[in-house]
Parts: structure tokens; C-alpha cells; sequence
């Protein structure tokens, strides 16, 4: 989702900007109900990060911009195309 926001114009094109917009990302307004991540955590994360990003990994959401997770239903989700459920987490162009 965050690859497909930087190449969309209605978003910022750095990643750090994409995710650091306002009221887009829950986790960043509930870090602190999150466990701190590990060692291994944070090495997983970077090898994931960077296979996505130089596309060693195929994008199981398309091209989705949007996404949230199964147990809410937002208003702005009826006007975008659903493309993927993966686990509890609905992706949207």
C-alpha cells in the first residue's frame, strides 16, 4: 500500500512521508500498545522492506492504495474496489 501511494499523486513520494500522513496508519497512533520489536524484529522487517521495495517480492494487493482491517467498516471503503483479503485485512483501489 505504501509503494502504491508514492506512485500515486494524491500522496507524498517518500515512504516516510506516505506513512507519516495524518489519521493513515493505526499503528503509529497505538505504538505505545505495541510490544517493542526485537532484534530479529527489526532484521526481518529491513529484509522485507527492502525485497518490496527493489520488487523481489510480488504484491498479493495490486495495486491497492487502501486497506483496513476486517473488524471495522469505514465509510470511505464503498467508494474503492475491494482486490485482496489477506488474514483480517481487506485491500481497496
Amino acid at each position: 500500500v505504501i509503494l502504491n501511494r508514492m506512485k500515486d499523486s494524491r500522496w507524498p513520494n517518500k515512504i516516510v512521508d506516505v506513512i507519516k500522513q495524518p489519521h493513515q496508519f493505526s499503528y503509529l497512533k497505538d505504538k505505545h500498545k505495541q510490544s517493542k520489536p526485537t532484534a530479529d524484529d527489526w532484521k526481518k522487517a529491513r529484509k522485507i522492506a527492502y525485497d518490496t521495495i527493489f520488487g523481489y517480492i510480488n504484491s498479493p494487493v495490486g495495486d491497492a492504495t487502501h486497506y483496513h482491517a476486517t473488524r471495522v467498516k469505514p465509510r470511505w471503503a464503498k467508494k474503492l474496489e475491494p482486490v485482496a483479503k489477506i488474514g483480517q485485512h481487506i485491500f481497496y483501489r
